[in-house]
């Protein structure tokens, strides 16, 4: 591979993977998150009844602080897209848009697109295909491939 060109991508807890990973390397020259956990402590207070309390069994409640994404963006090297639906209720809005501004006001290189009407994961083709249009160009800018 082209050592300028590694993206790495994850959806949901993917995405909460792929952020880490581009907190703890800098292999990777882009990132994309579809509606992607960003804090933890936030994703606990907020998720759906069904998930309740099922984050404890996976971190420690001491330990989410330490281990959100959103509190390591200064480790975040490369640019990255986020996709995410408006009514998730999984991963809450508040957590893209959260990341969003927090990167912003870094003046770190971001793309963002909001989905309305969608929730976790996307279940409309329409933006299913935008999303794939965008992960696209959005690659291709990175890497500077011609289009």
């Amino acid at each position: 591979i082209h050592p300028n060109c590694v993206a790495i991508r994850g959806k949901s807890s993917g995405g909460f993977t792929a952020l880490n990973g581009m907190i703890q390397s800098n292999l990777f020259s882009a990132g994309i998150i579809y509606y992607g956990i960003t804090n933890l402590v936030g994703l606990d207070q907020t998720t759906h009844a069904f998930e309740s309390g099922y984050l404890s069994t996976l971190v420690k409640p001491a330990d989410q602080y330490s281990r959100s994404p959103i509190n390591h963006i200064d480790s975040i090297q490369a640019p990255l897209l986020l996709l995410y639906g408006d009514q998730d209720p999984v991963v809450p809005l508040a957590q893209a848009e959260s990341m969003i501004a927090r990167l912003t006001k870094i003046n770190h290189p971001i793309s963002s697109k909001c989905y309305h009407g969608e929730g976790h994961g996307f279940s409309k083709p329409e933006h299913q295909e935008h999303a794939m249009s965008l992960e696209h160009s959005f690659l291709e800018k990175q890497f500077k491939l011609p289009s």
